[in-house]
């Protein structure tokens, strides 16, 4: 008469965690403490062996066996990763301080080129960045009022997609 005994060896449950980050809103984070045979507690009380994170804060779980105990903590930023971008339609170079430089707006994008032309097509602005704008002037000289092309291009960092806008200015003195 033959009998089997089954084993399995049982350790002090470990964490494979990530590191203080940083998750888009439009992301779930799931943080996982799952071990064999353990129990859990998170920071909120919860017993689960996972942990879904909706917004910024500090995440904690212990987790114990019969073999003993462990704990781990990780702060989670969330963020709007959504991209924008955008160009005013109108600005007004006359040297009040008010509106003299026009910017292009824009978070969560890179790679940007932003140009201007005249009206007969001539490159009149040329900027890679968002904090340099057009104060109205091409050469060293001051446009006339009018009317101007624009064309903004750039990638956004949340989904490396390429995002092109056309329009017009109106220069305004």
């Amino acid at each position: 008469n033959f009998q089997s005994i089954s084993a399995r060896e049982l350790t002090i449950p470990s964490l494979q965690w990530p590191s203080d980050t940083i998750v888009c809103s439009s992301s779930l984070l799931t943080l996982s403490a799952e071990s064999l045979d353990s129990h859990y507690l998170w920071q909120d009380g919860t017993m689960e062996p996972q942990y879904l994170v909706s917004e910024s804060g500090n995440y904690s779980v212990s987790v114990w066996n019969q073999c003993g105990a462990t704990q781990a903590s990780v702060i989670v930023k969330v963020e709007e990763c959504m991209s924008y971008l955008e160009v005013p339609s109108a600005f007004s170079p006359n040297g009040d301080g008010l509106n003299d430089v026009i910017y292009p707006e824009g978070y969560n994008v890179e790679d940007l080129h932003f140009l201007i032309f005249n009206r007969w097509g001539q490159k009149v602005f040329e900027s890679n960045s968002l904090t340099v704008g057009w104060d109205g002037t091409y050469m060293g000289n001051i446009l006339d009022p009018g009317v101007f092309v624009y064309l903004i291009t750039a990638v956004s960092t949340s989904d490396r997609k390429k995002i092109e806008k056309k329009g017009y200015i109106s220069l305004i003195r």
